[in-house]
Parts: structure tokens; sequence; C-alpha cells
């Protein structure tokens, strides 16, 4: 899809919470705003060590080029930086990941962990978004 149009689901919160992965549940919207600086949503991420509240507001916002999500989860703060390119058949999107575990000892140990698993799941993110880009009708 054209850059405007991946750009626009990427920072559209109600598609955005179609991207994400089955172990993230109970998403929904916390801003009367879907897109634009400070929108928000929730989800609970379940994982193999319990469950965990999340918190992703949009702080970065530059049509159609760049957006900055920053998630909170307790004292745990990251951030993806979206980045979308035209391409003369497509658009190119790329992550950066800035991940800032917890202070406490079991927080940093399981820092490396937490990292590969976010970097999971934003691959599913990416392949449903390609999914949604390509099937909306051109």
């Amino acid at each position: 899809g054209t850059v405007e149009t991946v750009f626009a689901a990427v920072a559209d919160r109600r598609t955005r919470l179609r991207l994400l992965p089955d172990n993230f549940t109970h998403a929904h919207l916390l801003t009367p705003h879907a897109t634009g600086p400070g929108a928000r949503f929730a989800f609970t991420i379940y994982t193999d060590r319990g469950a965990y509240e999340s918190v992703t507001e949009l702080i970065g916002y530059e049509p159609p080029v760049a957006l900055v999500e920053r998630t909170t989860q307790d004292d745990t703060v990251y951030e993806v930086h979206w980045r979308f390119t035209p391409l003369t058949n497509g658009t190119r999107v790329e992550l950066e990941l800035h991940y800032r575990p917890g202070r406490g000892l079991g927080e940093r140990l399981l820092g490396h962990f937490a990292r590969r698993a976010l970097q999971h799941s934003l691959m599913v993110e990416l392949v449903r978004l390609k999914q949604i880009v390509e099937a909306a009708p051109a």
C-alpha cells in the first residue's frame, strides 16, 4: 500500500488493536480520539510468567513518515519508533525498539527475555499489518 495508507493503519488505534498478538487481550481505547498525539489504548499481555496490564500512548506523530508509541507496564517502559518510506511498489516499514526494564534485580534479569518477547510480538504485528493493508480495497 501507499505510505499514507500504511501510516494511517498504524496510527489509528482502532486498527492498531487488530495488529496485537493473540496473547494481548482485553484491548480497548482509553481516549475519545483514535489517532494523533495522546491517543491511548490498554491491553493485558498473558505470558508464561503471568499477566501484565499495559497502556500504549502515541507520543510522536509525523504523518505519513513516522510515529512513536510509548508503552508502560508497571515500572517498565518501552518505546517503538515506526518509520514509513515510500517505495515504487509499496512501503518499507522499519521499527526501532527502545526498552528500559524496571530497576529491580528481577526486572533486569528478565529484561533479556522480555526484549525477545517484544521483538517477537512486533514481528507478528508487522505480518498482520501487511495482511490488513493488502486486504484493503485499492
